[in-house]
């Protein structure tokens, strides 16, 4: 995977902001996901990102401290442990991590909301929803407002995180709000904050996934590993790690002749080209006698109209857990969904269009626009089965990175 164009965007990001690195450097752990995002040239998927920064009303916010006050301060060493669809990997750390004396936090989901208490986060977002980034970065006085805020509340995080006696972060990412936090004040005291890939990077500017604002971050492949080190600076590139595929391995039992399509999400990119391919694959793979199954990437299933569109194509819409769709599918075909890696390290057969490869995925190999389906089976290679990953390895490895006694 070709991330050379990562390191002249962060160059230039970091020079056209500095003030914000300067003056507000709270505030900017809240929105640099999103203004990265619309500098990369997604500002309508940062608009609507920003629809989720709702306001939380002063009778919650009470709730939550309340909540986080009354819970009694932590003579055992705990863990903070976020891992979405990571089912497999989550229960052989919840073992390590009782082998190393370590207690599961339970209380994440009111923790996380502390990092954006207070008016002026809703406010500005709000602003960048309706205008952008531009007019939003404009009013210094909400920007100052937001510095404020954002910096008690981090004491409030940070302090939190003392009391509970949290030694160590495993997470699938460091962008999000609560999360920058997270990663500020584990260096402060002293906690390794551990981020697991959430999908298989792919975006060519890193959005999302660099810098790395983890102390460490563990890839999916041996050769992300390499791809990603060998683009970014030196002192991020040393906290990039493999210990083998983190992901869960799919039971096969396949329903003949169902072919999964798997897609990336629509709404993040042209609907009306994604649409079309679709349309001509649903097309194609029925010509050759497939029944067809379609995976829509979770921000799809929320937009009714364009539920409605695939709808139209008069195909099963999958409303499956993905180890299902997997166990089910003779064939996987698709564009550049991380679905189409999870198929394969499962041993399924997997076809990527070649025409939809703006990214390309290692061990998958593409379905020219001319080729039919089954030809190219017979004669594209098989799958290697993924490196397993080594439970045992990391267990050395969090030993190495702790430092309660």
């Amino acid at each position: 995977m070709d991330f050379s164009n990562y390191l002249p965007f962060d160059h230039e990001f970091k020079k056209k902001f500095d003030w914000l690195y300067d003056e507000y450097p709270y505030a900017l752990m809240l929105f640099e996901k999103q203004l990265r995002n619309a500098e990369g040239g997604y500002e309508d998927l940062a608009k609507q990102n920003a629809r989720g920064a709702s306001r939380l009303s002063l009778r919650r916010m009470l709730q939550v401290s309340y909540a986080l006050w009354r819970m009694p301060v932590s003579n055992s060493p705990q863990y903070y442990l976020s891992l979405e669809r990571f089912d497999c990997l989550q229960s052989g750390l919840k073992e390590t991590a009782h082998l190393l004396g370590l207690q599961l936090l339970t209380d994440n989901k009111n923790l996380n909301k502390v990092a954006t208490f207070g008016t002026a986060y809703p406010r500005f977002m709000r602003i960048v929803r309706k205008h952008g980034f531009i007019h939003a970065l404009e009013d210094r006085k909400l920007l100052a407002k937001l510095e404020q805020q954002s910096r008690k509340n981090f004491e409030k995080v940070k302090s939190f995180l003392i009391k509970a006696n949290v030694r160590l972060f495993i997470a699938d990412g460091d962008t999000l709000p609560h999360a920058r936090f997270y990663c500020r004040a584990a260096r402060e005291i002293g906690a390794p904050y551990i981020v697991f890939s959430h999908g298989y990077v792919q975006d060519r500017q890193l959005l999302s996934i660099a810098p790395i604002y983890a102390d460490y971050h563990i890839t999916w492949t041996e050769q992300q590993r390499n791809d990603l080190a060998s683009a970014i600076d030196s002192s991020d590139a040393r906290k990039v790690l493999f210990f083998g595929y983190p992901k869960a391995y799919f039971p096969s039992e396949p329903v003949e002749n169902l072919a999964l399509i798997a897609w990336n999400s629509l709404v993040d990119s042209d609907r009306d080209a994604e649409m079309s391919a679709i349309t001509s694959l649903v097309k194609r793979a029925r010509s050759e006698g497939y029944d067809i199954r379609l995976r829509l990437h979770p921000k799809d299933k929320k937009d009714k109209s364009l539920m409605r569109q695939c709808q139209q194509l008069d195909l099963q819409i999958s409303k499956n857990a993905l180890n299902v769709d997997i166990r089910d599918a003779e064939l996987v075909l698709g564009s550049y969904s991380s679905v189409m890696i999870e198929a394969a390290m499962s041993g399924k057969k997997v076809l990527q269009l070649a025409e939809c490869s703006e990214y390309t995925f290692e061990n998958v190999p593409l379905l020219q626009a001319n080729e039919s389906i089954r030809q190219a089976l017979k004669h594209t290679a098989q799958h290697a089965r993924p490196q397993l990953f080594d439970h045992k390895k990391f267990e050395q490895f969090l030993r190495s990175v702790l430092t309660y006694p």
